[in-house]
């Protein structure tokens, strides 16, 4: 288990997950739409078209690790993260994200150490068009970062990002995710243009596998990775993973890798009228 030193960006971490996940936890009398298995951002960079479902609640964690490489500065890194979501109605759902991280820098003359908040983030998701047929599956995420972050991020107001996200199902087993977008840093008003090429392969019902581009544009400056994973989905509500990436940018290498869980949460009203 990865330990960080303790201080006032931790409480707030804590107490902001305790505050979200305790009303989620009632059960409730109104039946859930939802698929029959579950539907998560992990592995990798793109995020998929749907929200959860009516009245589910589902959680996204993972544990970081990576380095980087360049001329003048060396870096470690390593990160816990974890997302929240929650479906209002079958189409639309509410989410949160944070991460904690801790940073080993290098320079030709120094090294520092840094453990903090790095991001604290709300948003929401809405699946404007299901897939069928030939149809892809259209949907958009708006996301807030907040303010509270560590001060060594340097964030001054609240960080808006979109994204526009198209599915589509190549053949049983192929699917085709793209994610494109813009956000804004919360210091400047220069926007950064995102873009995420996902191609996923079903191997049977438990496995699946992908590989995906992606990347980002800002003052004509163009950043771009590459990653490759593989998830098992244990049970319904339940899929373990684990991807890494590379890129080379600028003269800088860097690479990561991430091991995560994503867990689905249906009240016992829910669980019954499925099996019926």
């Amino acid at each position: 288990m990865i330990k960080y030193k303790k201080n006032k960006n931790s409480f707030i971490f804590k107490g902001g997950l305790i505050f979200i996940l305790y009303p989620l936890f009632y059960d409730n009398v109104l039946y859930a739409q939802f698929n029959e298995t579950i539907r998560t951002g992990r592995p990798g960079q793109s995020i998929g078209a749907y929200a959860v479902g009516k009245n589910v609640f589902q959680l996204q964690t993972g544990v970081d690790f990576g380095k980087s490489n360049g001329p003048t500065l060396n870096a470690k890194r390593n990160s816990t993260n974890a997302v929240f979501r929650y479906g209002l109605t079958k189409t639309f759902e509410l989410n949160s994200a944070f991460e904690y991280r801790s940073d080993k820098f290098r320079t030709d003359t120094n090294k520092f150490t840094n453990s903090v908040l790095s991001n604290a983030a709300v948003g929401m998701r809405y699946n404007i068009l299901e897939g069928m047929n030939k149809q892809p599956a259209i949907g958009f995420q708006l996301t807030f970062q907040l303010p509270i972050i560590a001060k060594v991020y340097n964030l001054q107001q609240k960080a808006p990002k979109f994204l526009v996200i198209v599915s589509e199902n190549i053949s049983n087993k192929v699917e085709l995710t793209a994610n494109v977008g813009g956000s804004l840093n919360g210091n400047d008003a220069v926007p950064t243009g995102i873009y995420v090429l996902n191609l996923s392969y079903s191997i049977n019902k438990k496995w699946g596998t992908f590989i995906e581009n992606y990347g980002n544009l800002k003052n004509n400056v163009y950043h771009n990775r590459w990653d490759a994973g593989i998830a098992y989905l244990a049970t319904n509500n339940l899929q373990l993973d684990i991807y890494g990436g590379a890129g080379l940018n600028s003269g800088n290498s860097d690479y990561f890798f991430s091991v995560g869980i994503s867990y689905r949460v249906l009240t016992k009203n829910q669980t019954t009228k499925k099996l019926n």
